[in-house]
């Protein structure tokens, strides 16, 4: 993880109005600014994790990749927080293609697109990992397999290539979104360095394996079939 300094500047919510809720943060739009928003992290999410998000972000952009910019890191009351520019009138891509699934080919076309650029993209920025070692390392505390499990997935993770290919490493269709038809890449969390079969499987996974989970139509507003539909024009 980066390293990363302990003196931000302390801002107060004044003027801030929640928006929405999600597992680790709470969203505020500005009452005075219509062009950012904060993005403020639950008190028990770790200084160092809000910090990597903000580190990564920040890396996106300076990389040409489209993603709302993370204009400064806050604290307020001893939570950790990240100002963002705002996309305005945002909609992901899969509820996109739910509202307007006759022009699904338009939504392929940019969502493809966005891939291909990031997978033509290196990064060699201090701080971003590699996947490689991310998986490797967590192998050591995943207490779901046994020990010849283990010694499998390493294995199999030995054969993988190093190599320095920007990956988002949470590739799936509500992690594009649009302003009008402008495309942008959010959730930059996890963005690490690697082989680009990663984000091909994560998105694999989500349009062909769990997609017809009541819990995943109820965050991507889109059906199983939809998804594969998706999925096998993609291919194409």
């Amino acid at each position: 993880m980066f390293n990363y300094l302990m003196n931000y500047r302390e801002i107060t919510l004044d003027g801030w109005i929640r928006k929405g809720e999600g597992a680790t943060a709470v969203v505020y739009a500005n009452e005075q600014n219509d062009d950012i928003i904060l993005k403020l992290f639950a008190p028990e999410f770790e200084e160092a994790a809000a910090f990597d998000e903000y580190h990564k972000s920040v890396t996106v952009s300076k990389l040409g990749l489209p993603t709302p910019k993370a204009l400064e890191f806050v604290t307020y009351k001893g939570q950790n927080g990240i100002i963002y520019e705002k996309v305005k009138n945002k909609k992901s891509i899969s509820r996109a293609v739910a509202d307007d699934f006759e022009h699904v080919e338009d939504y392929i076309k940019i969502f493809a697109s966005m891939c291909y650029k990031l997978h033509h993209t290196e990064c060699h920025e201090e701080g971003i990992p590699a996947i490689k070692e991310v998986l490797w390392n967590a192998l050591d505390n995943f207490d779901l397999i046994n020990d010849g499990q283990r010694k499998m997935l390493r294995e199999f993770l030995s054969t993988w290539k190093d190599v320095k290919t920007a990956l988002h490493c949470d590739m799936h269709l509500g992690n594009v979104v649009l302003s009008g038809m402008e495309p942008y890449w959010i959730d930059l969390g996890g963005f690490s360095t690697g082989d680009p079969m990663f984000d091909v499987s994560i998105f694999y996974m989500f349009s062909n394996v769990v997609c017809d989970t009541p819990f995943i139509h109820e965050i991507f507003h889109i059906d199983g079939n939809q998804f594969r539909t998706f999925c096998s024009r993609l291919r194409r």
